[in-house]
């Protein structure tokens, strides 16, 4: 005896999509949409970055207008399931199918391989601020995003890092100003940096530094951070430079903040 085909609730395909992109398409029969649900997604997230990075104008209203973006997609994303759940001649898929579906969209992301092979593919990321060290560039809470896209680092600009092997603390992602390349001569006195001899003129350091650093050169191919709160910065002066290869992307600007005056400010 052939079992007559089992309903397609729209209401659980709707649930399904408000938990995992695409879960919903795939319940209903249609896995390949739901993939594809997927695939635009990413598209479009990547391309909002890009946006953000090389031609977004500088105002908190296209931050705003673009963060709501992904909001609108993922309504789009519930409203399809709904729309495949009602169709006529829809067939619920097997159990077993969807429940893979949304497991392996929930875990994927957590694998290792995966996360390196989105930083290869993603010029641009976005990264949280979780201490006071950049302070009054960056405020705690802040986000801001990175670009890859052409980085080439110099003096001034703020990056974010993976610590070097004389770092013991935490090994996860920092952020710092490169203050000095390879072939400079770095120092601090008299409450300032001084670079190759000259006093340096930082306008965006919080206040004067009150610790002295013996002059020390730095080696080729690193690069000497320090945060703008140098009074409370745990930097290359306690362990020293990083190397290039340890540089992640360069800050171009705050995407949110709570600072007034912070959201959509170039770095």
């Amino acid at each position: 005896m052939v079992r007559p085909p089992r309903p397609v609730r729209p209401g659980l395909a709707v649930v399904l999509s408000l938990l995992c992109t695409g879960a919903g398409q795939c319940y209903a029969g249609r896995p390949l949409r739901g993939l594809l649900v997927v695939a635009l997604t990413i598209a479009v997230v990547l391309g909002m970055g890009l946006l953000l990075v090389v031609v977004g104008p500088r105002t908190p209203v296209f931050d705003l207008a673009l963060w709501c973006l992904p909001v609108f997609l993922h309504i789009l994303n519930v409203w399809d399931a709904y729309r495949c759940a009602r169709e006529p001649g829809a067939r619920r898929a097997p159990a077993a199918l969807w429940l893979l579906y949304v497991a392996a969209m929930w875990l994927l992301p957590a694998q290792s391989y995966t996360h390196r092979f989105f930083d290869a593919l993603v010029p641009v990321r976005s990264y949280y601020i979780p201490s006071g060290s950049m302070v009054p560039t960056l405020q705690v809470g802040d986000y801001l995003l990175t670009n890859r896209l052409g980085f080439e680092p110099k003096r001034g600009d703020i990056v974010v890092f993976s610590p070097p092997d004389t770092y013991h603390g935490n090994k996860s992602d920092l952020i710092k100003r490169i203050v000095a390349v390879g072939g400079d001569e770095v120092e601090v006195r008299e409450g300032a940096l001084w670079l190759n001899g000259v006093r340096q003129d930082e306008g965006y350091i919080k206040e004067p530094m009150q610790d002295n650093f013996e002059k020390k050169k730095v080696a080729p191919g690193q690069f000497f951070m320090m945060g703008d709160n140098r009074n409370d910065s745990f930097d290359s002066r306690y362990w020293g430079p990083v190397p290039r290869e340890n540089l992640k992307g360069r800050a171009v600007r705050i995407i949110w903040s709570a600072q007034s005056g912070h959201l959509g400010k170039s770095l």
